[in-house]
């Protein structure tokens, strides 16, 4: 946890390389640890996942990531693979491979605001359960919010007292041009 706040407490790994292999750093964060907390933090500099959360009980709060940080169409700000935990009161920018993808079950997204360009998703929800999105502020982003069953399953999805406004589509239920997607997608609830 930051105690200077984001503004003031920059992770940024853009000239950074990894010690085995002198390769560039592709995720500028990654929690594995159960019960993990990242708070107060700005990151920059990635080259695919500002957040790469593969773990169980954690949460990402009060972080900032800008907008169009790299050019990989993988990309993305947050990458959730986890177990119950809770992304809240995040700024979020959007990357080519879009803002934050959740791929999980028992997640909490509330109080973030997510922003950028048109031509990419803010939250895509491919084959989670258990999944609450609530009072996120979501602007200027092509998919605001996309639930999909490509990887899987997607339940029991609640969508309630977001802010959606000018973007091309507000919420997609489903991937029309996805050739491998199951459509087992149920008990999505849009309030």
């Amino acid at each position: 946890t930051s105690t200077e706040g984001p503004e003031n407490t920059i992770i940024n790994v853009k000239d950074a390389s990894r010690p085995s292999d002198g390769d560039p750093v592709s995720r500028a964060v990654d929690i594995e640890e159960s019960g993990t907390k990242f708070n107060g933090f700005t990151v920059k500099g990635f080259n695919e996942y500002a957040f790469n959360v593969d773990n169980k009980h954690f949460q990402i709060s009060n972080n900032v990531v800008p907008k169009g940080i790299t050019e990989n169409s993988r990309s993305s700000s947050l990458y959730v693979v986890a177990n119950q935990g809770t992304i809240k009161n995040n700024k979020l920018g959007a990357q080519p491979g879009g803002v934050m993808q959740v791929r999980a079950q028992h997640i909490q997204v509330k109080n973030n605001t997510i922003s950028g360009s048109n031509k990419y998703r803010g939250l895509a929800i491919d084959g989670a359960s258990d999944v609450e999105v609530k009072n996120n502020t979501i602007t200027g982003i092509g998919d605001a919010i996309q639930v999909s069953s490509f990887l899987g399953a997607a339940n029991d999805i609640l969508i309630v007292e977001n802010e959606i406004q000018n973007n091309k589509i507000g919420v997609e239920v489903g991937y029309e041009n996805d050739e491998n997607n199951n459509n087992d997608i149920t008990n999505i609830q849009l309030l």
